[in-house]
């Protein structure tokens, strides 16, 4: 349970550690809530936005955002006990300019709140604290890729450690809807963030490899069957390599680990139907791609898992080429891996369909560009 003493301590450390002058504010605080008698939402992010706003004034409107609870609010505003805020969505907090001082006090309300609102929900859950828990979650990652390398008020990697051990990689309930499911969603924004700092990337695949291991150990069985840690590793790396501006800029020494990972771990789970929710094929030339330039030993591997694990079947010209290349790689290291022949077969009986497919897109664009051109005279 949050308790009014913790704020008190909280805010005391923003006055005396951060420099978040609030006493000396609080008159000029009061006079903005009394013009106009602001109690929105909007007249917090608005406040936000203004890029000339002091800090003691931003801080004070990220803790009223994010308190739980506005009964606990020793800030003047409006006493109600629903706060829900967090219905209007979770905020962007990169979008609002925030100082280093407001970033580490906004993660001192997170490091307090977060573990006592996960005891609340384990003790009573409710359909308003999940989503306050949803959000707070995200607010770990978002600060986990905020917060600046050094800090002089701050030992930062211990911060971020600490933000880290709260933050839950798997989604807080599960669900399924017609957008998506649930299944370390958390876990693939952290990864995807390019903010984030590796060695906080790395820890998070070390948790999933424990997480992996003891599931097909036995020791523990996923939420729900759509949960399964090893398929939704290996489903957030696909979705990174389906998104070419993202797999760019990940580090390929992760990729290698997290692959040897999925490789191990899958290793006695050799059923054509487990083998094939791993790695789809639009993500596999990007993953080849980026291995380009690690040893070809990896590249080999891979391609070697999902020639042997499924049947590949070429549609486009993206699928066509890492065909190709794999086929090239596995030729070249003398490998033959069962699959090998059918992908050799499927390249045959296709390559000469997507090409044709390809040329006749090319065409049509040609024609709309020259019949977009005689229509506004520059042909």
């Amino acid at each position: 349970m949050i308790t009014s003493d913790m704020i008190s301590q909280l805010n005391d450390k923003a006055e005396g550690i951060l420099g978040i002058s609030f006493n000396e504010t609080a008159s000029v605080w009061q006079e903005w809530l009394d013009d106009g008698k602001k109690a929105s939402v909007s007249d917090l992010t608005k406040l936000l936005e203004n890029k000339d706003m002091l800090d003691p004034y931003k801080a004070r409107a990220l803790f009223l955002l994010l308190v739980p609870d506005l009964t606990l609010n020793p800030f003047g505003w409006i006493k109600t006990s629903y706060s829900n805020y967090f219905g209007f969505g979770e905020f962007d907090l990169g979008k609002y300019n925030l100082s280093d001082r407001v970033l580490l006090y906004v993660s001192d309300i997170v490091t307090t709140f977060y573990p006592n609102l996960k005891e609340d929900w384990k003790n009573a859950p409710s359909d308003s604290l999940t989503g306050i828990l949803i959000a707070y979650n995200n607010y770990v990652v978002q600060l986990l890729g905020l917060l600046v390398a050094y800090s002089p008020v701050c030992k930062m990697p211990e911060l971020k450690l600490k933000l880290f051990d709260i933050l839950e990689l798997n989604d807080i309930e599960p669900y399924t809807t017609e957008e998506g499911s649930s299944g370390y969603r958390p876990l693939a924004d952290l990864l995807k963030n390019p903010l984030v700092e590796l060695y906080i990337k790395e820890k998070a695949h070390m948790v999933m490899g424990d997480i992996i291991l003891d599931e097909h150990a036995g020791k523990k069985a996923p939420r729900a069957r759509h949960e399964d840690a090893l398929v939704c590793y290996a489903g957030i790396i696909s979705e990174i390599f389906g998104e070419y501006s993202i797999s760019r800029s990940y580090d390929i020494s992760l990729l290698v680990d997290q692959l040897q990972l999925i490789f191990a771990a899958a290793k006695h789970l050799n059923t054509p139907e487990y083998r094939s929710r791993l790695f789809p094929r639009p993500c596999v030339r990007g993953i080849l791609a980026t291995l380009a330039s690690k040893d070809i030993k990896i590249s080999v591997k891979f391609s070697k898992f999902v020639v042997g694990g499924r049947y590949f079947t070429i549609y486009d010209r993206k699928s066509l080429d890492a065909a190709e290349v794999m086929l090239r790689l596995l030729g070249e290291e003398g490998q033959k891996p069962h699959g090998a022949r059918s992908l050799q077969e499927e390249v045959a009986k296709n390559k000469d369909k997507v090409l044709l497919k390809e040329k006749e897109a090319q065409t049509l664009v040609l024609k709309k560009i020259r019949i977009a051109n005689k229509m506004t005279g520059m042909a």
